[in-house]
């Protein structure tokens, strides 16, 4: 299982993880953190450039460490879904068509693969199909698109669906 907050933080356009790692960073290490307090509040580190650089790559290796899989009807994909995730249903994980992507992510070091649906029940299914195919380096997200909808809904693509809102 993967929590919806983990999940946040290797995806690309996770503004949130950004922001909650810095605070994370910067409470640990000011020589770590691109800004630093000075006698006239917050001042531009000279590296803050190299900084952001050095961000924007650690989040672009991330994405492509993560394969996230939206194991749900074509509808309801469509209706929304999670930034960067892969409309992959349940019946061609069954049936065993698999992508060479998939593949390539099979048991890989440092690569994930994430399933999930609304609330867990199909995505479990698809996830012990991905087990039993071999794959050891498969997630299924805690609570599915409910959960993470309701916890990180600027890192949906559409709107929550209301019967999925809290």
């Amino acid at each position: 299982r993967i929590k919806a907050r983990e999940l946040s933080e290797r995806l690309e356009l996770a503004d949130f993880s950004v922001r909650e790692e810095d605070e994370d960073l910067a409470s640990h290490s000011n020589e770590l953190s691109p800004r630093r307090n000075g006698p006239i509040g917050d001042v531009e580190d000279e590296h803050s450039a190299d900084w952001d650089r050095a961000d924007r790559e650690r989040k672009r290796d991330a994405s492509k460490n993560l394969l996230l899989l939206d194991v749900r009807d074509a509808h309801e994909f469509e209706e929304c879904n999670i930034k960067s995730a892969i409309h992959f249903p349940l019946v061609n994980v069954n049936q065993d068509r698999l992508t060479t992507t998939m593949l390539r992510f099979k048991n890989h070091p440092g690569k994930l693969l994430v399933v999930y649906d609304e609330d867990e029940r199909i995505a479990a299914v698809a996830a012990r199909s991905f087990v039993e195919k071999g794959f050891e380096n498969i997630r299924l997200l805690t609570g599915g698109l409910r959960t993470f909808g309701n916890v990180l809904p600027h890192l949906l693509n559409g709107v929550l669906p209301e019967r999925l809102a809290k």
